[in-house]
C-alpha cells in the first residue's frame, strides 16, 4: 500500500511543485509590501511638516456646501476609514474564499482535478492576496496599527493554501467519489 501512495505522490509532484511556486510567490509578495510598508511608514514619523504624527496629511477642517447651506461633514483626521473599508473586505474574503473557490473548482469535469484543483488554489490566494494588499495600503495612508493583525491573518491563511502532494490527492478523491454519485442521466 505504502508503494501505491509513493507512485501516486511521485506523479502528482510535478503539479504541487508549480502550486507551491504560486503560492510562494503570492505570499512573498505580500511580505515584501508588507515591508516596504513598515520601513515607508517609519520613515514618516519624523516627516516633513504638514504631514501628521502618522504619516497621513493632517486636515484641518471638513466642510461641505450643500444647496447653498453648510454642511458640517465632522469629519475627524484620526478616523482611519480607508483601514475600515479594508478591515470590512478582509472579512468577507476570510468568509467567503473558500466557497468561492470550491465552486470555480467544482465546475470542472472530474477528469481534471489536478487542474480544479490549481485554479481553485490560484482563486483563494488571489482573493487572500488581494485583501492583503489592501490592508497594506490602508496601512500605508492611516498607519492604523490593528490592520498589521489583519494582515497577519490573511498571511496565516494563505500558508495554509500552500498544496502538498496529501492535499491534492485527498482533493483528487473527494473529486472521484462525487462523480460516482453524480447520476448518469440513464433513469
Amino acid at each position: 500500500m505504502d508503494l501505491d501512495l509513493d507512485e501516486t505522490e511521485a506523479r502528482l509532484r510535478p503539479q504541487v511543485l508549480t502550486g507551491q511556486i504560486i503560492a510562494g510567490t503570492l505570499i512573498l509578495g505580500v511580505l515584501l509590501f508588507g515591508a516596504f510598508v513598515a520601513i515607508s511608514n517609519a520613515a514618516a514619523e519624523a516627516g516633513p511638516e504638514g504631514l501628521g504624527p502618522d504619516g497621513g496629511v493632517v486636515l484641518e477642517e471638513a466642510e461641505a456646501d450643500v444647496e447653498g447651506g453648510e454642511l458640517d461633514a465632522d469629519l475627524d483626521p484620526g478616523d482611519p476609514l480607508i483601514s475600515y473599508v479594508a478591515l470590512g473586505v478582509a472579512v468577507v474574503v476570510l468568509v467567503l474564499y473558500k466557497p468561492l473557490a470550491s465552486v470555480v473548482a467544482s465546475a470542472a469535469p472530474a477528469g481534471e482535478a489536478a487542474g480544479a484543483f490549481q485554479s481553485r488554489l490560484i482563486v483563494r490566494l488571489a482573493m487572500l492576496e488581494g485583501a492583503a494588499f489592501l490592508n497594506l495600503v490602508a496601512l500605508m495612508l492611516e498607519d492604523w496599527w490593528p490592520l498589521w493583525l489583519v494582515v497577519a491573518v490573511l498571511l496565516i491563511a494563505m500558508l495554509t493554501e500552500v498544496p502538498t502532494a496529501q492535499k491534492l490527492r485527498r482533493f483528487m478523491e473527494g473529486r472521484a467519489q462525487l462523480a460516482q454519485l453524480e447520476p448518469t442521466g440513464r433513469d
